[in-house]
């Protein structure tokens, strides 16, 4: 076995913090099955990341971390947030810095401000995030604090609301106001496609790469 990281497995009441060790493919699996506590965990899916876990092992602490462009970087720098559908990246249209501005895809370019992302312990719970635009320094959010399918996602002041609550399940962020997932509309491919909120189905279109 490999050296044994605290890693946050997403349980059915909030964080359940687990061990977990780098295997041989990069990715993080369960270290011996060795669990603090395994009360309602959700089945471990072995995908996530070194740099994925680290970030949610801080949050799960409370500290603010933003992801390393790279496992072995000493240096912490804000992180692009990857579709699995497209590679397309979760961007702020042409780098916006004002409120209701669209959460987007486009093609992931180091060159553009608007994608780079941190995230910090939720002002409300401590088992959720808020997503902060490393640019603008603002949340993202759901429209209007909507719960219904199809919601437009937008960036706005960081204010506790629900709305701007996140939960990092597996690869997905679902909404704590509303359950629903941050997805692309029908999985579409094309840039400037504005990201949306809609029911959890595990779909690729719903799911991000950190």
């Amino acid at each position: 076995m490999g050296r044994p990281y605290l890693v946050p497995f997403a349980g059915v009441g909030g964080l359940v913090i687990g061990l977990g060790e780098v295997q041989e493919t990069g990715r993080l699996g369960p270290y011996d099955n060795f669990c603090l506590d395994c009360q309602d965990v959700r089945a471990w899916r072995g995908r996530i990341r070194m740099r994925t876990a680290k970030w949610l092992a801080a949050v799960a602490t409370g500290m603010t971390l933003t992801v390393t462009a790279a496992p072995a970087q000493a240096a912490l720098a804000p992180g692009q947030v990857a579709s699995w559908a497209t590679g397309k990246c979760m961007a702020i249209g042409n780098s916006s810095t004002a409120n209701g501005a669209a959460v987007i895809q486009w093609d992931c370019l180091t060159s553009s401000p608007g994608q780079f992302w941190h995230l910090r312990v939720g002002r409300i719970h401590s088992y959720t995030v808020e997503v902060v635009n490393d640019h603008s320094g603002l949340c993202l959010a759901v429209a209007d604090g909507s719960t219904s399918n199809g919601a437009r996602l937008i960036q706005w002041t960081c204010n506790g609301h629900e709305s701007q609550q996140w939960l990092r399940r597996d690869e997905t962020f679902v909404n704590n106001g509303s359950g629903k997932c941050a997805a692309l509309p029908n999985g579409t491919s094309a840039n400037g496609a504005e990201l949306i909120q809609w029911t959890c189905n595990d779909g690729y279109g719903q799911m991000w790469d950190l």
